[in-house]
C-alpha cells in the first residue's frame, strides 16, 4: 500500500509541476487540465494515506483548482470545493487520530469559509456550511480539545 500511495504521490506532484509549467506559458486549458488530474489524483491519495500532510495537500489542490482550473457544468467551484469537503468530512468520520481529525476539520473550516465568501459566485454554499455544523456537532470532543 505504501509503495502505491509514494506512486499517487509521485504522479500528484507531475501533474502539479505540469500545470505550473505549461501555465507560465499561457496554456490555460492545457494547466486545468493538469490541475484536475492532480485533484482526482489526490482523492485516492488521502484515501490510502490520511495524515496531517494528505490534508494539507487536499486543501492546497481545492486552493490551485480554484485559481487556475476552466470550469465547465461538470467541473466548477462548488464541485472542487464541496468534493474536498466530502474529503474532511471522510477523515472526521472515520477512525483517525485526534490530531489528524483536529487538522482536517480546521482544514473544512476554511474550505466553508471560500465557499462561504464566494456564495455570489457559485450560487449557494448551503451544502459546506450543513456539513460543517454538523460535522463540528459530531467532533465537539476535538473542538473542546483545540480551545
Amino acid at each position: 500500500m505504501l509503495e502505491r500511495t509514494n506512486i499517487l504521490i509521485n504522479q500528484y506532484n507531475q501533474y502539479k509541476l505540469q500545470a505550473h509549467s505549461v501555465f507560465m506559458y499561457g496554456q490555460e486549458k492545457e494547466a486545468s487540465s493538469f490541475y484536475t488530474l492532480a485533484f482526482e489524483t489526490n482523492r485516492n491519495i488521502i484515501i490510502q494515506d490520511t495524515s496531517i500532510e494528505s490534508i494539507n495537500r487536499t486543501l492546497e489542490i481545492c486552493l490551485d483548482c480554484l485559481d487556475f482550473c476552466i470550469c465547465n457544468e461538470e467541473k466548477n467551484t462548488a464541485y472542487y470545493l464541496n468534493t474536498t469537503g466530502d474529503m474532511f468530512a471522510f477523515i472526521l468520520e472515520g477512525f483517525f487520530s485526534k490530531r489528524v481529525k483536529q487538522d482536517a476539520l480546521i482544514a473544512y473550516s476554511e474550505i466553508s469559509l471560500i465557499s462561504q465568501s464566494m456564495e455570489h459566485c457559485i450560487g449557494s454554499s448551503e451544502y459546506l456550511q450543513s456539513q460543517f455544523k454538523n460535522l463540528c456537532y459530531k467532533n465537539e470532543g476535538l473542538l473542546n480539545n483545540m480551545c
